[in-house]
């Protein structure tokens, strides 16, 4: 008679592997995995910075030690991380085959309970009469029939978890073994979700994701699939894990684009399939979506997948562009970019939008955002199409018409679409043309924009423009020609006063004039509207303050783009230069930083005056520099005029400029500071450039003219008593300065430190390694404050300071300060 199974008959294969311990294991691995890299490009960046205060003999092989340190560090990263990602796979191959054993011992417990389905009242049914005994007996027999079946069918399926499972042991050896190899890295992502599909984003991005247009065609018919039926309460995994694919190629799509890499063939139709599949719901998705019980999560992943989707084949740079685009996509960049050229769409005027493309596409955006891909840009025409369509959706009255975007909309799409700089240009020369507005697009995108007044201060608007002064000093030569271009646009069409087609008043008065009843202004200005737009215009300004000094001879305003190092990019008349001051000063940070800017450049540059050759030379700087800063007399005297009814006097416009010069003071110590070891008014541009972007940073001493742009009536400014000293006096003070700074640096020019001293022991300072120095400008003119203790006594008046340090200039020099002097304030007040 058989035996009756027990419940220790099934003995299923165990496993000493802890997945808990396997996970920590893999965590601690991740962790190092950023403290390698972290730390080798610490060391790595250190080498570098340190190489170039050396040789080219040292510099360069430190520099190539650093980078075999970089390569191994990453190599040690990629290590790590791989062993991190194959050890989470192992463990959870390690959960599944525990989970499977325990259910099938749950299974095997129950069946032994329940004697496997064997009931003794039932043995026997057509026999019946058998005896008590015998039919235990034939119970018995059945039960252990039974049992051994089930047992046998047990085994089998215990065996086959337990060879599934010896079969991912080997799977991850192997993998561990091999390396983060394509095919290795695919296996990894088939069945790992969203997650393991990022990994070919560490070790893959130079590599093409194994991508076909059939795998993106399969996932938008899927994801629709999913939506139609609605009911559900969960993405389905499947689907899910498709997702994980698109994400992983937005994040490869968003590494390679500041590298200049492409995406390949299968890549971009992978993408272009599944748009084309979800083409008539792309910009219904959100509200689609909103109907399905699916998670936040889930959402985010979809809306996220499809924006960067879209940034990504939109992108020239990447091998995609307006034509990869799917119809409806292209139907809203035509509405209104695609007013150029012979496949240009006219403008759909009697089927305006309605709004819900661009918050479709906000939304999409700010899933990109949460999943760290900030600031991912599109191509050219899309993104100008995107910032000219929320330029001109924005809800400037504030009534929330359907028609509108909110400005939490227009800052999302913004943030990505003005991250192109291509497309900033190309709204700005013309390149690319609304179809109603035409020729007219930049001054259309500037005044919806611009005109705007945000509750940001502007600081949304200002992502047009901002970027150029970063450009500009890039050391790229594409790149500077870009933001030269940009500006040069810019500044002339802001600055244009007569009407253009579409409207009736120009730029200009619109930009001064346009903004309504703001504090003491009956027609506010665009800086006391939208103060940070006024700023970035002024670091603008900044950056390309030589064209703004230019000798002023007569002809229009033109953009060249020499190739030629030593020539210039563009000629700004000096009706654009003055026009564009004047909207920069409507501002008092950007006005005051514009005004510190231009009178540490005049100073510094005066300093050279030694090198000059003649009173030729003396006059011509004289000309440029005394014009640059009438160019600040004109602009601040209109803006206080518009606040106030009348022009500011004389002792204020001087009360200004002397605060400017105290700035400029400030900020040549700094620069000199930094640049000990060489003459210092060589390299100053760039020094310049780079303090005065930095707008706001002097602003202790611009505490002094607070008041002065203050407009809170419309009475005239009261006539100041002129206490102290007139302004150009303490220029000219500056000017005798810097002279002497540059003397003191040369040592050809025959003056030392020790002559100084021997004119006034004041004059000089010893400084923390004993040696004796000229003290800063803006301590001796400190001697003209009101001291709040003693801390001015022994100082010299600068009147005093100005007439010693002058006893040093040789007689050739003496007679072109005089020149450049008188010069300078004559054409300051000839403006």
């Amino acid at each position: 008679m058989a035996t009756i199974p027990t419940l220790g008959s099934f003995d299923p294969p165990t496993t000493t592997a802890d997945e808990d311990s396997l996970e920590d294991s893999a965590r601690a691995l991740d962790a190092q995995s950023g403290r390698i890299i972290g730390r080798g490009t610490e060391t790595s960046t250190r080498m570098t910075t340190t190489a170039v205060e050396f040789s080219e003999l040292v510099s360069e092989p430190i520099r190539t030690r650093g980078g075999e340190f970089l390569s191994a560090a990453t190599a040690a990263m990629e290590g790590a991380v791989w062993g991190s990602a194959v050890t989470v796979k192992w463990a959870g191959s390690v959960r599944e085959y525990k989970e499977a054993v325990k259910a099938l011992v749950a299974e095997w417990e129950a069946a032994v309970g329940d004697k496997f389905g064997i009931r003794e009242s039932e043995v026997g049914g057509g026999t019946p009469n058998l005896t008590p005994a015998e039919r235990e007996a034939a119970a018995e027999e059945a039960t252990a029939y039974a049992g051994q079946l089930k047992l046998a069918e047990m085994n089998a399926a215990a065996n086959a978890a337990y060879e599934k499972f010896k079969g991912d042991a080997a799977d991850a050896g192997g993998m561990l073994k091999g390396g983060p190899t394509p095919k290795n890295l695919q296996a990894m992502a088939a069945d790992g979700g969203v997650d393991s599909w990022s990994l070919f984003n560490v070790f893959g991005m130079n590599a093409p994701m194994p991508l076909t247009g059939d795998w993106g065609g399969v996932l938008g018919k899927d994801l629709l699939d999913a939506i139609a039926r609605g009911n559900i309460d969960d993405l389905p995994a499947e689907v899910r894990g498709q997702l994980g694919v698109l994400r992983a190629l937005v994040e490869r799509a968003h590494h390679l684009q500041p590298l200049g890499g492409e995406l390949s063939a299968g890549e971009l139709a992978y993408l272009e399939r599944f748009f084309g599949a979800i083409d008539k719901s792309i910009f219904d998705m959100p509200e689609l979506l909103g109907d399905t019980g699916w998670s936040d999560a889930d959402k985010a992943l979809i809306l996220g997948g499809m924006g960067g989707g879209l940034l990504a084949v939109s992108d020239e740079r990447l091998g995609g562009g307006t034509s990869r685009l799917p119809a409806s996509v292209r139907g809203f960049v035509a509405a209104y970019a695609g007013g150029k050229g012979k496949d240009a769409l006219p403008y759909r005027m009697s089927e305006p939008s309605d709004g819900d493309d661009l918050r479709a596409l906000a939304s999409m955006f700010d899933a990109l955002d949460d999943d760290g891909m900030a600031l991912m840009q599109g191509g050219r025409d899309f993104s100008a199409a995107i910032t000219i369509a929320a330029a001109e959706h924005l809800d400037s009255d504030g009534s929330g018409a359907v028609f509108t975007i909110s400005e939490g909309t227009a800052r999302t799409l913004l943030d990505h679409s003005t991250a192109n700089f291509e497309a900033n240009t190309a709204i700005l020369n013309g390149d690319v043309e609304h179809p109603f507005y035409k020729e007219d697009t930049a001054e259309h995108v500037l005044r919806e924009m611009f005109g705007h007044r945000w509750e940001d201060g502007g600081a949304t608007g200002a992502k047009l423009i901002d970027w150029i002064p970063r450009a500009a000093t890039s050391g790229d030569k594409g790149l500077q020609d870009l933001a030269t271009e940009a500006a040069y646009h810019l500044i002339t069409t802001m600055t244009n006063d007569k009407p253009a087609e579409h409207w009736d008043e120009s730029a200009y008065t619109f930009f001064t004039d346009g903004y309504g009843d703001i504090g003491g202004f009956d027609k506010a200005p665009l800086g006391v509207a939208n103060p940070l737009i006024a700023q970035s215009m002024g670091r603008t300004a900044i950056t390309y303050i030589d064209y703004l000094d230019a000798p002023n001879v007569d002809r229009d305003s033109e953009l060249t783009l020499s190739d030629d190092p030593r020539a210039d990019d563009m000629f700004l008349d000096k009706g654009t230069r003055a026009r564009f001051v004047e909207l920069v000063m409507g501002d008092k940070t950007a006005g005051n930083a514009l005004g510190e800017a231009a009178y540490a450049k005049v100073i510094a540059e005066a300093g050279d005056m030694g090198d000059w050759k003649g009173w030729q030379d003396a006059r011509k700087e004289a000309l440029e520099d005394g014009g640059l800063i009438g160019l600040m007399d004109t602009a601040f005297k209109n803006v206080y005029e518009d606040a106030t009814g009348d022009a500011a006097d004389e002792a204020t416009v001087d009360k200004q400029h002397a605060t400017w010069v105290r700035s400029a003071s400030t900020i040549l110590k700094e620069i000199v500071t930094e640049l000990p070891a060489v003459k210092p008014i060589k390299g100053v541009g760039a020094m310049l450039i780079k303090e005065g972007l930095e707008l706001g940073k002097w602003g202790p001493n611009q505490v002094e003219s607070s008041g002065i742009w203050q407009f809170s009536d419309n009475s005239a400014p009261a006539q100041g008593d002129r206490e102290g000293d007139p302004e150009y006096e303490k220029f000219g003070f500056e000017v005798t300065h810097s002279v002497v700074s540059n003397l003191l640096a040369d040592p050809k020019s025959g003056v030392d430190i020790a002559d100084v001293r021997a004119i006034d022991s004041r004059l000089v300072e010893k400084g923390a390694d004993g040696e004796y120095r000229l003290r800063p400008s803006d301590e001796l003119l400190k001697a003209n404050d009101p001291p709040s203790s003693d801390q001015h006594r022994g100082n010299l008046d600068f009147r005093e300071a100005n007439a010693a340090l002058q006893e040093l200039f040789d007689d050739k020099t003496g007679k072109l300060y005089e020149s450049y002097v008188d010069a300078f304030v004559d054409q300051r007040k000839d403006q």
